[in-house]
């Protein structure tokens, strides 16, 4: 499962992954398709060949395409938790809230603790307003080595709630790691102040539930 990749772009485009910014897919794939008739047995291999097509295209943001090569690997091989990982973001990338979270449910159902379908559940969460689900959730995938993407999340939930300790820790996890697009949430929470900007940032990404 590509999780780096995931933690890679989640962080470089963060505001992408919470508001639903969506990149270009190719319209000539059917969102869908369906395995052809030589591929319907169970077959894990191809499953598997499938979903890492599928992340290549959800690293150039061809959403609907990638989701297509998801829903054809969970066809092949339903315990594949990368799959419905994958088919998790491919739909929450597509702004697809409620289908994107019964695949990451699905996911952590097949591989608790799966970081990547955690980290979905806590943006979803998050923009429903449902803090303490999202941290639930965050906290599950920050244990993962080098997730990022949780930290960031967690760091703006706790400053959301001005509970600065908590949100100085994430912070400067993500400020150690290289992350120097995290300073103003560190910034923030040693001066226990939201600047306005940054106000702006988190606070409308918080509907009502």
């Amino acid at each position: 499962v590509p999780i780096g990749v995931l933690v890679l772009l989640a962080i470089t485009y963060p505001l992408a992954l919470f508001f639903g910014i969506i990149g270009q897919a190719n319209p000539g794939v059917a969102v869908d398709s369906k395995p052809s008739a030589d591929q319907i047995a169970d077959n894990p291999s191809k499953a598997a060949a499938l979903a890492q097509d599928g992340w290549q295209l959800w690293q150039k943001r061809q959403f609907t395409d990638a989701q297509a090569k998801f829903q054809q690997a969970v066809q092949l091989d339903p315990a594949l938790a990368s799959a419905w990982n994958g088919l998790g973001w491919a739909s929450l990338n597509q702004g697809n809230t409620a289908p994107a979270q019964q695949a990451f449910e699905k996911a952590i159902t097949l591989e608790p603790g799966h970081a990547g379908a955690e980290n979905g559940l806590g943006i979803i969460a998050f923009q429903k307003n449902k803090l303490e689900q999202a941290e639930q959730h965050w906290l599950i995938s920050a244990t993962a080595p080098g997730a990022q993407a949780a930290w960031y999340g967690l760091a703006k939930l706790y400053l959301s709630r001005s509970q600065w300790d908590q949100a100085r820790n994430y912070a400067q996890k993500l400020v150690d790691a290289g992350n120097q697009d995290a300073q103003p949430l560190l910034d923030a929470a040693n001066t226990q102040t939201l600047s306005p900007a940054l106000r702006r940032e988190i606070f409308p990404l918080l509907e009502s539930a």
